[in-house]
């Protein structure tokens, strides 16, 4: 089944075949010609709406109905690592009030990758990461000023084996850089990004 997921603050949007039973609400938007307008209306109001919500749009087409939803956005592209080091704890950093990972914006001309290892090195103080495999991108929906974003994540497995101090970068907000061990991640699902939630609980 095609599915496309998209975080609205902590909302969970999901453009499907198929309604799933964990979802708060179904719409058939896309399943008849999906206007542009819709689609805003429906993001703006998910931004002021305080409960959170997981909603299906069921569509007949997911891939076609999901381009036709990014068009309606100015896209930003990021990238960040799911570090591991060689006791087996995780890299998290801690800002805004939230258990985060470390990820930044990619700059003209770099690959995601290259941006993903540039940023985790800048925001944590540490070098000579390993790159690994390549995970599930995220994507989330924000305002900022009149605009509407569209952040694409990519993610990256890292491996790191080094004896650094961890340096937080300040000037970006972070007050906490942290190795987490496997099994007491506790505080940093109950407390970070709904987006990241399902890439933390397969560690777990």
């Amino acid at each position: 089944m095609q599915k496309y997921t998209v975080f609205i603050n902590d909302h969970l949007v999901s453009i499907t075949e198929k309604a799933e039973s964990n979802q708060q609400y179904h719409s058939e938007l896309f399943l008849k010609q999906a206007r542009e307008e819709e689609i805003v209306t429906l993001v703006k109001w998910l931004l002021k709406e305080s409960k959170q919500m997981k909603l299906g749009l069921l569509s007949d087409a997911p891939q076609q109905h999901w381009e036709l939803f990014q068009k309606q956005f100015t896209i930003i592209e990021a990238a960040g690592g799911l570090v591991k080091n060689k006791n087996g704890a995780y890299l998290f950093i801690y800002r805004l009030g939230k258990w985060d990972l470390p990820k930044g914006k990619i700059e003209q001309g770099e690959s995601a990758k290259v941006a993903a290892v540039r940023e985790v090195e800048e925001e944590c103080g540490i070098s000579q990461l390993k790159l690994g495999k390549e995970l599930p991108p995220t994507y989330h929906i924000y305002q900022q000023k009149q605009q509407l974003i569209l952040k694409r994540t990519y993610w990256f497995e890292m491996n790191y084996n080094g004896d650094e101090a961890l340096v937080p970068q300040g000037e970006e907000g972070i007050e906490k850089v942290v190795w987490v061990p496997q099994n007491n991640l506790k505080d940093q699902i109950e407390n970070t990004y709904e987006s990241l939630k399902p890439m933390i609980d397969k560690l777990c």
